[in-house]
């Protein structure tokens, strides 16, 4: 008889249990199977966009997309795809100043910028800094950059960054634009 009593207490305590903390449990599970769903989700999304930044040259061509108002915009981008160069475009007659313009994940947010005419004489070396909110992240730049009078009718702007692993002797991300002088 006080086994059957037990028994009743057990089952009616166990009843009680599921009724009350058992719905909370499975509520609490039910919220946390939606949460990692959507946790899943935006992991994917960032290492889909995280793919198609580190994709090999081969794979990154100069990309022509459309711009939503019915006008392409074509950009150049390093091997590695940190810099990227929407202006000027490649084979361009530039005015002076010229504007470089583009987008980079840079160390302390520089950019460096050198322009040299087609014998490879320098005629201008200047930085300008992206407006990337955090490091690691991209940032857009855009310079103004005037030059003197160059010897020939082309020349290269190039885009690159210093890297830091070498004391900043070596230039990497480097982006080379072909371009006509006025």
């Amino acid at each position: 008889m006080k086994n059957k009593v037990l028994i009743t207490i057990f089952i009616v305590f166990l009843t009680a249990l599921m009724s009350s903390g058992g719905t909370y449990l499975y509520l609490d599970f039910r919220k946390t199977k939606k949460e990692n769903k959507e946790a899943k989700e935006k992991l994917e999304n960032l290492q889909k966009e995280l793919d198609s930044l580190t994709k090999s040259p081969n794979e990154q061509p100069n990309n022509e997309k459309e711009t939503g108002k019915g006008k392409k915009e074509t950009e150049k981008k390093s091997q590695s795809g940190q810099t990227i160069v929407t202006k000027p475009l490649d084979n361009e007659t530039i005015g002076n100043p010229v504007t470089i313009s583009g987008r980079a994940v840079a160390f302390e947010s520089q950019v460096n910028i050198r322009i040299k005419d087609a014998n490879g004489k320098v005629l201008k070396e200047t930085n300008t800094m992206t407006d990337a909110k955090d490091a690691g992240q991209f940032g857009n730049f855009s310079a103004s950059v005037s030059y003197p009078s160059p010897a020939t009718d082309s020349g290269t702007i190039e885009v690159y960054q210093v890297s830091m692993a070498d004391g900043g002797d070596s230039e990497k991300d480097k982006v080379t634009i072909s371009v006509k002088f006025k």
